[in-house]
């Protein structure tokens, strides 16, 4: 099994036993199959840069769910233990300020207790924090180019 591999199936075993153990949740297919995405679609990215002659390894998912799937559960989870596992930090941008408040006053600090693991999180928000659509389409189109 090879690093990635191990790193998206220990945090896809994250989110598996974080449902297990909580009576609050109840196992859902389409919650799961959406933490496995999340965990094999984050788990082989190339962090800062690549070995001398190797292609970074960048990866996007797409994912669809309708409201109540517990889709923050499902990306959280599994994108917080491949951060922890590969010693790094994530970025969730959400579009809406509704979403932003439930991930800081509910959804972090409840997976703060229930992890194996601490993690710290911050709110970042205002005019200067946003992506820049044509900047994140310069950098997708070369990432080197753009400071």
């Amino acid at each position: 099994m090879s690093n990635t591999d191990d790193v998206a199936g220990r945090a896809l075993q994250v989110f598996d036993d974080l449902i297990a153990q909580s009576p609050a949740l109840r196992p859902r297919a389409g919650q799961r199959l959406m933490a496995a995405e999340v965990a094999a679609t984050l788990a082989p990215v190339t962090l800062g840069q690549p070995p001398q002659g190797e292609p970074a390894q960048r990866r996007l998912a797409v994912i669809q769910a309708g409201t109540g799937v517990g889709k923050s559960l499902a990306y959280l989870a599994p994108a917080l233990a491949v951060a922890q596992a590969r010693q790094t930090r994530v970025v969730v941008s959400t579009a809406t300020v509704a979403l932003q408040e439930q991930l800081v006053q509910y959804d972090l600090p409840a997976l703060a207790r229930q992890l194996p693991f601490a993690f710290r999180w911050a709110l970042a928000k205002g005019r200067g924090r946003y992506v820049c659509r044509l900047k994140l389409e310069r950098w997708l189109a070369e990432p080197e180019g753009v400071p």
